[in-house]
């Protein structure tokens, strides 16, 4: 289950983990997910660098909670022992 973000600062780092995403190539998004790259595109920052939740629409949070669910479920998969 996808763990929603309780606090501004969450959200943030949700959203910056897919920003560093995009900038590292680690995430694709395919031409049919159209939408989702306009909500992503359309995203602002204040001058203290923080984002603007205002320009922040449905498609870019829940990309950015969703990268940052499997970026924590593969943390978590590395982090277990292995049975030999």
């Amino acid at each position: 289950m996808l763990s929603i973000p309780k606090s501004r600062k969450d959200f943030e780092s949700n959203m910056n983990l897919l920003n560093e995403s995009f900038y590292q190539n680690t995430i694709q998004i395919s031409s049919t997910m159209a939408r989702t790259f306009r909500g992503i595109k359309r995203t602002r920052r204040l001058p203290n660098e923080r984002a603007n939740l205002l320009s922040v629409d449905e498609s870019a949070r829940l990309q950015a909670n969703t990268v940052a669910h499997f970026s924590m479920t593969k943390n978590e998969n590395n982090e277990l022992p292995r049975d030999e």
